[in-house]
């Protein structure tokens, strides 16, 4: 069944072009969509172009949401928060 779940994090700095490689990568061996919603603007994962963009337009600080959608949503957001989390990139909540 499809589900829909998000949650919203704070960056502890800008992301690099690797770290956006690697939610890409997940986002291709995902059966569903992965998106970050960052100042009124939805990025979808499946774009490396617009992801880097993005990676660009956010800072130390920089708060984002991060939004699953299909099947097992939520243990592709947990995926995708350990990350964030292993990148060393998430400030303490």
């Amino acid at each position: 069944m499809k589900q829909i779940t998000s949650k919203k994090i704070t960056l502890k700095q800008q992301l690099t072009i690797n770290e956006c490689l690697s939610i890409h990568l997940l986002q291709k061996e995902y059966k569903g969509t992965i998106y970050i919603l960052h100042n009124h603007e939805t990025i979808k994962t499946t774009k490396l172009p617009t992801l880097v963009t993005f990676s660009l337009l956010t800072t130390a600080n920089s708060e984002i949401t991060v939004i699953v959608e299909g099947l097992d949503a939520e243990t592709t957001l947990e995926n995708v928060c350990e990350l964030f989390n292993q990148q060393d990139l998430l400030q303490a909540q």
